[in-house]
């Protein structure tokens, strides 16, 4: 008895294991076309323009970015590794649309910097927050990124801004989320939220409400605090 308990339990965290690698995959295969186009086409808009130093900076945030998104690794990392990826596809896009977006990039704090996450799931967030959420407000977008750690938990919030966000679309969006639909506005999201339940279990997932910001803000729930 024992001993198919033992192979019970290995064979389900062989196939966790290959799950999170497969879903690893995917989102590395879905890097957006037009991202890499639209950087491109700047890049050379600058190179025409003789901005010799801004788009040597430039080629280096996308090398960098085009590097971790391909790297070949683990699908864990620590949020710091994580992080200053997202701060990298942040930038990108920061040099991208100018003065139309301000983003708030606070440091990580110390507790959360080792700590082990899945690769890619915050890029995604951001991306989601400027594909779906920069266009409704007449004013500067903005971003904004916080960390929180409450009761031995630890989450990472992402929010927007915008001309506000009913309740009722804010409901429907978070049941499209826990019922996995594969809504074009909330794919990436929804990978997401796959990704971090089967990683930290019930202490993990993507909750979503209303940001002061007049945007969404979706919480990242990445687990425990280690004691």
């Amino acid at each position: 008895m024992t001993t198919k308990l033992e192979e019970l339990i290995d064979t389900n965290y062989r196939q966790t294991i290959t799950l999170q690698q497969a879903q690893l995959k995917t989102l590395q295969a879905q890097i957006n076309p037009h991202f890499l186009y639209n950087s491109f086409f700047f890049l050379r808009s600058m190179l025409e323009d003789e901005e010799t130093e801004v788009a040597a900076e430039f080629a280096g945030y996308l090398g960098k970015y085009f590097r971790y998104i391909t790297k070949a690794d683990s699908n864990l990392l620590t949020l710091e590794n994580e992080y200053d990826h997202a701060i990298t596809y942040l930038k990108i896009q920061l040099m991208r649309f100018g003065q139309t977006i301000r983003a708030e990039v606070p440091e990580i704090p110390e507790a959360l910097r080792c700590k082990s996450v899945p690769k890619l799931f915050l890029q995604p967030v951001l991306e989601n927050c400027i594909e779906h959420g920069m266009g409704g407000s007449a004013d500067q977008a903005r971003i904004r990124i916080s960390f929180q750690i409450r009761e031995g938990s630890a989450s990472v919030v992402v929010e927007n801004s915008g001309d506000g966000i009913a309740p009722e679309m804010l409901y429907e969006l978070q049941q499209k989320l826990n019922c996995s639909t594969d809504d074009s506005q909330t794919s990436g999201l929804t990978n997401v939220h796959r990704r971090l339940k089967l990683f930290f279990g019930g202490a993990g997932g993507v909750e979503l409400a209303a940001s002061d910001l007049g945007g969404l803000k979706v919480i990242l729930k990445i687990g425990e605090t280690e004691t």
